[in-house]
């Protein structure tokens, strides 16, 4: 008898076991579902090949298509927020490469523009249709998406937006899109770039306007940061890496005049500019109360440090960080154009600018320097 109430215990606790594990392993795969995001595809037109989802910077994710159908999955991770990618696709065999482009509401001179991105966002994506190839150059095709096309909230607000480069954001289409779309990272993101030229309290009265979930992100806690600490930043107390990675001033203390450069080593006109910087240099190079440094604003230090060996540039090296980049346009009055020549006082007050190469920018600068000097 004894024996009998054992037997059945056991069995009753085996079932137990395995009733449990089979709700651990569905939650497993419910829980994986809600951690993944999944891309799925069905263009009858596509070659085989491999298609590849990045945000300009770098490649997210990759999968192969075969008779035009290909199914991703993206593991969100914990700090996930949408952001802006594109699609480019690579056919097996002839290497022939397509960007994928989608209608959009907006217009440029009263034609329809496309555009070659959308948002990854939480939910499922799907395309179905085909792919319509205009020649942008050998082996490469702008191809306009047709088809029916399943996009989540996200997408579907930057998709209606009637305003596109070229054309910018103005503070009143923004007021508009953000009365109507007070979710959308779209929005938020336009936001971030006008920010720059609002006051503290302007901005920070849109930033309020958003929803919750988009303040609350990092993004969302980067804009506010931005907004609130931009006024204490000043470019004599503030610090950028060096090669070694070593934080290091930008103003030297105890100079008169610093020569500062923006530049990076993708910069065509950045380049040709060197020599005249180097001329600069070797002039002044003695002057006991002048500083030279030149930032880079390559989001790849290995690019930068290349340039270096190339250029031999005999000066201070620094390279943007993230954190001061946020910040450019109040410590440099920088616009984003480049080369941007600065020259800056004691004080960290910017007392003459130059945008742009020209042949003569270096002579104007050695002219300033030896009046300068002399007084």
């Amino acid at each position: 008898m004894q024996d009998y109430k054992i037997r059945n215990l056991s069995e009753i606790q085996v079932k137990l076991i395995l009733v449990c594990l089979l709700i651990f392993l569905s939650n497993c795969k419910e829980y994986a579902k809600k951690d993944t995001i999944i891309i799925k595809g069905n263009i009858k037109n596509l070659p085989d090949g491999t298609l590849y989802i990045g945000d300009w910077r770098q490649e997210i994710d990759s999968v192969n298509t075969k008779n035009g159908k290909f199914v991703l999955e993206i593991i969100k991770g914990i700090d996930f927020e949408p952001k802006y990618i594109h699609f480019l696709h690579v056919a097996h065999g002839d290497s022939v490469r397509r960007v994928f482009m989608f209608d959009t509401k907006a217009k440029y001179k009263s034609k329809p523009m496309a555009t070659s991105t959308i948002m990854l966002e939480e939910n499922l994506l799907e395309l179905s249709g085909e792919l319509f190839d205009s020649k942008v150059k050998h082996k490469s095709f702008s191809s306009s998406f047709k088809g029916d096309r399943e996009f989540d909230i996200q997408t579907k607000v930057y998709l209606e937006d009637t305003v596109r480069f070229p054309t910018r954001y103005t503070i009143s289409h923004l007021n508009g899109m953000l009365d109507k779309y007070p979710y959308s990272y779209h929005v938020f993101f336009e936001f971030e770039k006008l920010a720059h030229s609002m006051n503290t309290k302007r901005a920070l009265t849109f930033f309020e306007r958003f929803d919750p979930e988009v303040r609350n992100s990092n993004a969302g806690k980067r804009v506010e940061n931005y907004i609130k600490l931009r006024s204490t930043r000043k470019l004599n107390t503030t610090l950028l890496p060096d090669v070694s990675n070593q934080q290091r001033n930008i103003l030297i203390p105890g100079k008169r005049i610093h020569l500062v450069v923006l530049w990076a080593s993708w910069c065509g006109p950045c380049r040709k500019e060197i020599p005249d910087l180097k001329r600069i240099h070797k002039k002044f190079e003695n002057q006991k109360l002048f500083d030279m440094v030149s930032i880079s604003l390559d989001e790849d230090s290995a690019d930068w440090k290349k340039a270096l060996n190339y250029e031999k540039m005999p000066w201070r090296q620094l390279i943007m960080s993230k954190e001061v980049n946020m910040y450019s346009k109040e410590l440099f009055s920088f616009d984003g154009s480049i080369p941007t020549t600065l020259l800056v006082d004691g004080d960290g007050k910017i007392v003459k600018k130059h945008v742009g190469y020209s042949k003569n920018n270096d002579e104007e600068i050695m002219k300033f320097l030896d009046e300068t000097f002399q007084n």
